[in-house]
């Protein structure tokens, strides 16, 4: 069961938005019409919307470094929960 959220070309901040696929789990890559794998191409990702996927916005750098430091952060009680 895939749970894609579409929000292509949404940027909340100034950027470019960026849609991208970060799993794709190997049961997606099987079709069963033709009892054949599914090559695991560009084109294939994005035709048949395989994978889960998110949209990112990426901003750009005169300096053009790397981030250090992390955007999202949780802590975590001594019995693992929030």
């Amino acid at each position: 069961m895939r749970k894609n959220v579409e929000l292509t070309g949404v940027c909340f901040f100034p950027g470019h938005a960026m849609r991208l696929t970060y799993l794709i789990s190997p049961y997606d890559l099987l079709d069963p019409k033709k009892k054949q794998v599914v090559p695991l191409t560009v084109d294939e990702i994005n035709t048949r919307n395989l994978g889960y996927s998110v949209t990112v916005c990426i901003e750009g750098s005169a300096a053009h470094k790397l981030q250090v430091v992390p955007i999202v952060s949780t802590q975590r009680g001594p019995n693992g929960v929030k």
